[in-house]
């Protein structure tokens, strides 16, 4: 009797770990992870997609969290009514999780020393900058205000007329700043796009 315990118990045991390695696992070499990037009033959507080894998405389908360490909080302007500093998506039928996160500030981890943590499940997977369309406040200083304006229109002007590589201007994160990012920050310098910051 014993060792028919034994027998069933070496089983399951088996049989657990069996199914542990047949679930796909999210893979960061297949995954694609943009820096995030965030507009006053949330008009401009982030999105990101995670797949596994095979470039495939998960089944089941994953939950992408984006998690502002205390450091990267505060280097952003938060709308009133965003929640902070976790925000949540599923990821849809491709793997992709889409947000559209109202804030403004950008954050470069290679200055910064702190960005926005990207968790599938609940667990870390990667960090990432942060860019918006709101990179500066009226006066020009690198101090997001919740407002897109004439001094964003300012900081944006030269890396897109001469395609200087500026990071916070490289909305699309594809390492070039060119005509795909000022279509991206267009309409928000157009509408002049602002929000209540959160207090």
């Amino acid at each position: 009797m014993k060792s028919q315990s034994r027998f069933i118990l070496v089983a399951l045991l088996a049989l657990v770990a069996a199914t542990t390695e047949a679930v796909a696992q999210p893979d960061l070499a297949t995954s694609i992870v943009p820096n995030v990037r965030v507009s006053p009033g949330g008009g401009v959507s982030y999105s990101c997609t995670i797949l596994d080894a095979a470039g495939l998405p998960l089944d089941p389908a994953p939950i992408v969290t984006l998690s502002w360490p205390p450091a990267a909080a505060v280097m952003t302007c938060w709308c009133a009514g965003q929640p902070t500093p976790l925000v949540v998506s599923p990821t849809d039928a491709a793997g992709m999780a889409t947000f559209g996160i109202a804030a403004g500030g950008c954050i470069n981890p290679a200055t910064a020393f702190t960005g926005v943590d990207v968790l599938v499940d609940g667990v870390y997977f990667t960090t990432v900058g942060q860019v918006s369309t709101d990179q500066v406040n009226a006066a020009g200083a690198p101090v997001p205000n919740c407002a897109v304006g004439l001094s964003d229109a300012v900081a944006f002007t030269l890396p897109l007329a001469t395609a200087t590589y500026a990071f916070c201007c490289d909305l699309n994160t594809d390492l070039a700043v060119g005509i795909a990012d000022a279509v991206i920050v267009t309409p928000a310098l157009r509408n002049a796009s602002a929000c209540v910051p959160a207090p």
